[in-house]
């Protein structure tokens, strides 16, 4: 069995920590126990709030290829602007195995300082230890 959505958008999502208008065109393919996906959703604007702080969603997007086990390719970038500069995060890769990066514009922070700011939400806070996995 197969199903096709194709959504022009707007398609609203609203909560009280997202507020954000998404397209997309997907097809879902049943055969048997097996779920298959393919095609993509794109995100038209709008915010997203993180540790009580509102982000401006600058670009979202999901890709999905079709494979057994769901696992879209990410592509999402988030800003939010402090006294001198943007805060920049953004989420790629795989959905099972994304990378995180986070800068400034204009590079006036390291990443250490940029999680400290996200965490604290304010430019002021010292560095913050990050842990990265080797398997990265």
């Amino acid at each position: 069995m197969a199903l096709a959505a194709h959504i022009p958008g707007p398609f609203k999502v609203r909560s009280k920590e997202v507020n954000a208008d998404f397209k997309g065109d997907l097809q879902v393919q049943l055969a048997g126990a097996e779920t298959r996906i393919l095609g993509s959703v794109e995100g038209l604007g709008g915010w997203v709030e993180l540790l009580g702080r509102r982000y401006t969603l600058e670009h979202v997007r999901l890709g999905f290829g079709g494979e057994p086990e769901p696992d879209p390719t990410l592509d999402i970038r988030v800003t939010r602007q402090v006294t001198d500069a943007m805060v920049i995060i953004e989420l790629h890769g795989r959905a099972k195995k994304p990378k995180l990066v986070m800068s400034s514009d204009p590079p006036v922070y390291d990443e250490s300082q940029v999680l400290g700011i996200i965490l604290s939400g304010d430019p002021a806070t010292q560095r913050v230890s990050i842990v990265r996995s080797i398997n990265r």
